[in-house]
């Protein structure tokens, strides 16, 4: 929302003091700066003064500044401006910035009530001049989408505001005004273009009593309703018009809080040179020159200004008692008045705006955020200790950590937390900006100041969709998890690391990539410039690629230059391409792989050729910096240092190529680049005899391609192909991670599934030479709007030999191929079906040998997350536990067995849910219906991999809500169950009451928990210690604790090929 906050500086005129009174005689009028107000001063030749200028030797007094309105006629064909649109081939109208952010967000303004009163009774006001709404010609809602908006201020057909678009606020004030005064304009645009140029015959107001305006604010998002003072009018009629500056005085206040979920911000404009703004809750100490304290303001509860001021004073370092005395001074910074607007913003951004408990209340946490543009008035740029704005934006803005307490952490905000690196400059003396606070001494800053608030604004609404990924699975010092992230509203990404405490399995943040890309011209930026050597990604070298036809600024953009952003550029109409709030793009689905040194350990048992060698290769390669690979939908796998974040290295893949210039495009719409997941595998490597460690990538929903990097030496990476649809005629969106393995001819392969949207709609397995990049598919036969899924390479004797391999289709169909022979085989194994309906396998397989019988087994879950309409799919879907005799499994499910959750309930405040308990399965395995008592099917679903922790079966499921707004997503459960009967395990897996150990604390009604609920759709959670870490779509991390005594399996082979041991 707006807050609109007055100077002492008339808004929109030039200040000026002319050199030739003749030219500009008919339209000057002085302005007296000692008084702040116009005036009609003219000088006698003796110095004294004269009323009218037409008297012999009367001219104007040159001592004077004056004040000349300026009208530039702008948007003329020929001559047009970047911000202009067009509604006509003639017609063209200049879009600010409130029209260009109009589809994103919903708008409300408040002001000042005009009065002349600088303390006593009547000085303190803020008035809700337009109610939150949207402000374009579409409105949007959730389940219609974008509707026409009765509410528009301005006409799509001609660009042309509309003078009065809130009738029915104006008309109601005209009621209290009087019908000789009416009131005829409205609107959020209205009020901030006529600020105090509709003539009421009233100056502006002087005396600006900002926190009192500011609480005003904060209490329209808390729905606690309009100060009767702040707004009430008195006199007559005229006198009540200039009041209300000619403008709507709205006293019956909407609810802004339209969806729990919304990201809540106020930005404000205005000066540091404000007056007696003491009038607040919890103060009752420094009331001078303040009127009688309203009765809705002392009877507020809800916040303490002293005590919050307090906190803020200890942050800044001052002791307890030096803290409450500046919190209840006299004076800030003159004018007896305050900075309680930090102690308010501090208060709405940490707090509950809207508790569970009010009548009022709304679920979760509801908080606001606090951007403020200070114009600098006299060039005054105050140092932080006494400017309210900047403590404001500090408090009011900071990346607040899960779970901060303001009432006990007096302890300074981390510098990351609040301030990227910019500085301001008073006085030859240099002072940190903080992230949400703005300086404006001029027009062209004041631009570029609030285009960047917006974006910043923008910027709050944040989700992931990957997994975690972590640098060891010990629980010890160093132990870190790395979790990418991306930002819906501007579109772009950060991978963030988190140190994890060995003591409490805490996790803290360590550093963000977004803050460690290095200059635009020193980034290390490769493509594919042959079929197997790198080249550097720069303008010049893209001859014969998709970006032959780009233009320099375009491709140093790409690089990360941002000098050609219209943010950078607004008002010298320079800036042509999309303003960004970061150089990284949004990562995804592409999920994080952390590279560290190899293990000496591994394949010292194998026999294959070049296993001996192995141990030597790892050896070598001991001190080898730690890596993060991840791909971003800037067309751009990432490589960042793991223990800095420092980006490395970048790659533009072919595939990424087509299309990648409209990430450039101001008016850029969302698309996916390199979206796709990721492998890391050392290879061995025959013609040289040598060992490698390549990285596979694949586009994802960005594209039909995958590459391969030999990623050995992080500093000297090189290619090894790159290829696109045009190399991989089988490959569609391959949405799986890649699998690497051996198969029985001694060679290397890259293997997947071919996912959806192929050129022929089937289900085929894609097999991909890796060393020499020739690659081949076996088809299934399985058509019709098909595709394979993600893969398992399976290795039956041991022996690091891939001779299986298994995969599931959209269509419901799990597939073995027999990998012995010379082409291989394809073999359908099941359709999983409920009744007649299709249960499509989207995630791959996981396998093992049960111990006790030696049978292998195959576990998946049934579920897609591919298209809107998957989201409000209610179908029910299953986990299954297969085991693979050679033979086809009866669709019916009639050889398996049934396992039900049995039970759902609340334990330490968590949902909670109990499976059956099933001693054995049936012929050819278990099936469970992910339906929960009392048996309604909610649309659950599993759409990633089980896997193995300790002797428990893990799986994730997620259950979308589309009719919830915050989170279409939904929530989700982790599992965790017996693998070779499906039912639950003997002691509970999750440690509920941290005791750390399995105990009946960790039970529901004695029976143990075989899962545990997210309020975020979760991803796959990993594992340090004792510590799961569970990444959610909505950024937020999770981490419970689970018995240690139930994980005494061996841990699965980070190489995907699961070890039978």
């Amino acid at each position: 929302m707006w807050l609109a906050s007055s100077s002492d500086r008339v808004d929109q005129t030039i200040l000026s003091t002319p050199a030739d009174w003749d030219a500009v005689k008919n339209n000057a009028v002085a302005y007296d700066p000692a008084v702040h107000r116009l005036n009609n001063s003219y000088l006698n030749p003796n110095g004294t003064t004269c009323t009218t200028f037409g008297n012999r030797g009367c001219v104007r007094d040159t001592t004077l500044t004056f004040e000349v309105s300026v009208r530039v006629k702008v948007c003329v064909v020929g001559f047009l401006e970047d911000n202009c649109v067009a509604y006509s081939s003639t017609n063209y109208k200049p879009e600010g910035l409130i029209q260009e952010y109009s589809t994103r967000m919903r708008y409300s303004i408040f002001g000042y009530k005009n009065v002349d009163i600088q303390q006593g009774p009547g000085s303190d006001s803020g008035i809700l001049r337009a109610r939150q709404k949207f402000v374009g010609p579409f409105s949007h809602n959730p389940d219609q989408g974008k509707l026409a908006n009765a509410a528009r201020e301005w006409d799509p057909q001609t660009g042309v505001i509309y003078q009065n678009p809130d009738p029915a606020d104006a008309d109601a004030t005209t009621l209290a005004v009087g019908s000789s005064n009416s009131i005829k304009n409205s609107g959020v645009i209205n009020y901030l273009n006529k600020f105090g140029q509709l003539g009421t015959g009233k100056n502006v107001k002087t005396f600006d009593d900002v926190s009192e305006l500011y609480y005003a604010a904060v209490r329209y998002f808390k729905h606690q309703g309009n100060i009767a003072s702040y707004s009430s009018l008195s006199g007559d009629s005229l006198s009540k018009y200039q009041q209300a500056d000619g403008f709507p005085v709205i006293t019956d206040w909407n609810d802004p809080i339209a969806y729990r979920c919304q990201v809540n911000v106020i930005l404000g404009i205005g000066d540091t040179n404000t007056h007696f703004d003491k009038n607040l809750p919890g103060n009752t100490r420094n009331l001078g020159g303040e009127p009688v304290q309203p009765a809705e303001v002392s009877a507020d509860k809800t916040v303490n200004v002293i005590s919050r001021m307090t906190q803020i004073w200890r942050k800044e370092g001052l002791n307890e008692a030096d803290a409450a005395a500046r919190a209840s001074v006299d004076s800030f910074n003159g004018n007896g008045n305050s900075a309680y607007i930090a102690a308010l913003a501090y208060d709405a951004h940490t707090q509950d705006l809207r508790p569970d408990t009010a009548s009022d209340g709304l679920p979760g946490k509801q908080t606001l955020s606090t951007h403020w543009v200070d114009v600098v008035e006299y060039g005054d740029y105050k140092s932080p200790s006494t400017n309210q704005y900047w403590l404001a934006a500090k408090y009011g803005g900071f990346r607040a950590p899960e779970g901060y307490n303001a009432d006990t952490n007096l302890d300074p905000l981390s510098d990351p937390a609040w301030w990227d690196g910019k500085s301001y400059v008073n006085n030859d003396t240099s002072y940190k900006q903080p992230d949400n606070y703005y300086v404006a001494a001029d027009a062209e800053k004041m631009v570029t100041s609030l285009r960047r608030a917006f974006e910043r604004i923008l910027d709050d609404k944040k989700g992931s969709a990957s997994s975690l990924a972590s640098n060891t699975t010990t629980l010890q010092s160093g132990a870190r998890t790395y979790q990418a992230i991306f930002y819906s509203g501007t579109w772009r990404g950060d991978l963030i690391a988190y140190d994890v405490d060995p003591k409490t399995g805490v996790a803290t943040s360590a550093w963000s990539a977004s803050d460690k890309i290095p200059a635009w011209n020193t980034r290390v930026i490769k493509f594919a410039g042959s079929a197997t050597a790198l080249k550097d990604f720069a303008y010049g070298n893209l001859n014969g690629t998709p970006l032959s036809s780009a233009s320099q600024q375009q491709i140093d953009y790409l690089r990360g230059d941002r000098s050609n952003e219209a943010v950078n550029n607004e008002v010298a109409g320079k800036g042509k391409l999309r303003a960004r709030t970061g150089v990284l793009g949004d990562i995804v689905n592409s999920q994080p792989v952390y590279v560290g040194v190899p293990s000496t350990r591994l394949y010292s048992t194998a026999t294959f050729t070049g296993a001996k060698a192995y141990a030597s290769f790892a050896a070598a390669n001991a001190t080898r910096a730690p890596m993060l690979y991840v791909g971003a939908n800037d067309g751009m796998l990432h490589g960042f240092d793991a223990i800095s974040g420092a980006e490395k290295f970048a790659f533009v893949p072919r595939a990424a190529m087509t299309g990648l210039l409209d990430y450039t495009n101001p008016d850029y719409d969302h698309r996916y680049y390199v979206d796709g997941e990721l492998t890391v595998s050392d290879v061995y490597d025959a013609a040289t005899a040598s060992w490698r460690s390549v990285l596979v990538g694949t586009m994802g929903r960005g594209g039909k391609g995958m590459f391969a990097l030999d990623v050995t030496n992080p500093g000297n990476i090189s290619l090894l192909w790159d290829k696109t649809s045009t190399d991989l005629g089988a490959l569609g969106n391959n949405l799986g991670k890649p699998i690497i393995g051996q198969l029985g001819n001694g060679q290397w392969y890259v293997m997947v599934g071919n996912g959806p949207n192929s050129s022929g709609d089937s289900a085929d397995l894609v097999l991909v030479n890796l060393l020499t990049g020739v690659s081949s598919s076996i088809a299934t036969g399985a058509t019709g709007d098909n595709g394979l899924s993600s893969v398992l390479a399976w290795s039956s004797n041991n022996d690091y030999i891939v001779d299986r391999i298994y995969a599931g289709d959209l269509r419901g169909n799990l597939w073995r191929f027999d990998m012995t022979g010379a082409t291989g085989k394809a073999t359908r194994l099941f359709a999983a079906q409920f009744g007649a309906k299709a249960q499509p396998i989207t995630a791959a397989p996981a396998a093992a040998k049960d111990p006790s019988t030696g049978l292998t087994w195959l576990f998946f879950g049934t579920g897609k997350y591919l298209s809107d309409g998957d989201i409000s799919n209610k179908d029910v879907q299953t986990w299954y536990g297969l085991i693979d005799r050679g033979r086809s499994i009866a669709s019916d499910r009639s050889s398996l067995n049934k396992v039900d959750i049995v039970e759902q309930g609340v334990v330490n405040g968590r949902t909670v849910r109990v499976i059956e308990d099933q001693p054995s399965p049936g012929a050819d395995g278990w099936y469970m219906d992910l339906v929960p008592p009392p048996g309604t099917a909610q649309g659950e679903r599993m759409v990633v991999s089980n896997f193995f922790q300790g002797t428990a079966l893990i799986g994730t499921t997620r259950i979308p809500d589309s009719g919830d707004v915050c989170k279409p997503g939904g929530n989700g459960f982790v599992m965790a169950i017996n693998p070779f009967t499906g039912g639950r395990m003997p002691q509970s897996f999750f440690d509920l009451d941290g005791s750390g150990g399995s105990s009946t604390g960790d039970t529901l009604q004695g029976k143990t928990v075989s899962g545990i609920a997210l309020d975020s759709s979760p991803n796959n959670p990993i594992f340090i210690g004792n510590q799961m870490q569970t990444g959610m779509d909505n950024a937020g991390t999770v981490g419970i604790g689970t018995n240690s005594s139930a994980l005494n399996m061996k841990r699965v082979s980070w190489r995907e090929l699961l070890r039978n041991d």
